[in-house]
């Protein structure tokens, strides 16, 4: 079930991407362009960077919840 929605928000967000932008969500092309010119109008790429990286860790905490113990010895 986590991974039907994990696919259902990746292709919502490549769509919007389209949609919005007229670009195709390569990844390799939106990381090398947000090195090169870091401007006002690339911040989308940055964002668009933070959602891949984060967006796993949120759904994970928002399905399964926070660990409720957490040993350490």
């Amino acid at each position: 079930m986590v991974s039907i929605v994990w696919w259902f928000i990746l292709g919502t967000s490549a769509l919007f991407l389209l949609w919005l932008n007229g670009n195709v969500a390569g990844i390799s092309g939106i990381v090398s362009q947000a090195m090169q010119r870091p401007q006002s109008k690339g911040m989308w790429r940055w964002m668009f960077i933070c959602g891949l990286i984060f967006s796993p860790v949120m759904i994970r905490f928002i399905v399964f919840g926070l660990p409720e113990k957490i040993d350490v010895s």
